[in-house]
C-alpha cells in the first residue's frame, strides 16, 4: 500500500467528514469512524494485506528465509488469523533484523503497533 492510499484512508478515519465517490453516487458522513462501526475491520484487513505484501516481497528477494516442510513444498513465511500472526523464519540475528525492519516499516505506514508484551 503506497503512501497516497494510507493518507487517503487516514483522512477518512480521522476527520469529522468524509466523502466517498462510487461511480455515479456520492455520500458524506457527519461523524468520525468509531469502535463498533463496520469500516474498521476492512481497514485492518487492508493494513494486514500491506504487511503480507512486504513479507512476500522480502521472501522473493531471498531476504526472509521462510520455512519449507519438503523440498517441493512452498515456503511458509507467515500466517494471519483474525488479529494474530505467526511468522516463520530461521533462528538467526540476521532474520530477526529482517523481521524488525518489516514490522517497523509497517508501523510507519499503518500506525499499527506490535504488542511487545505478547510477542
Amino acid at each position: 500500500m503506497d503512501t497516497i492510499m494510507v493518507d487517503c484512508i487516514m483522512k477518512c478515519v480521522s476527520t469529522a467528514s468524509l466523502r466517498v465517490l462510487c461511480t455515479t453516487y456520492s455520500f458524506s458522513t457527519s461523524r468520525r469512524v468509531m469502535q463498533g462501526d463496520s469500516l474498521p475491520p476492512y481497514l485492518f484487513v487492508l493494513c494486514m494485506e500491506h504487511l503480507a505484501h512486504g513479507i512476500q516481497t522480502s521472501v522473493e528477494k531471498n531476504e526472509w528465509k521462510g520455512l519449507k516442510l519438503r523440498n517441493d513444498a512452498p515456503i511458509i513465511s507467515h500466517i494471519f488469523f483474525v488479529d494474530d500472526m505467526f511468522l516463520f523464519t530461521e533462528a538467526s540475528v540476521e532474520q530477526a533484523i529482517v523481521i524488525k525492519d518489516i514490522l517497523e516499516n509497517f508501523d510507519l505506514c499503518s500506525g499499527q503497533k506490535v504488542n511487545k508484551s505478547k510477542t
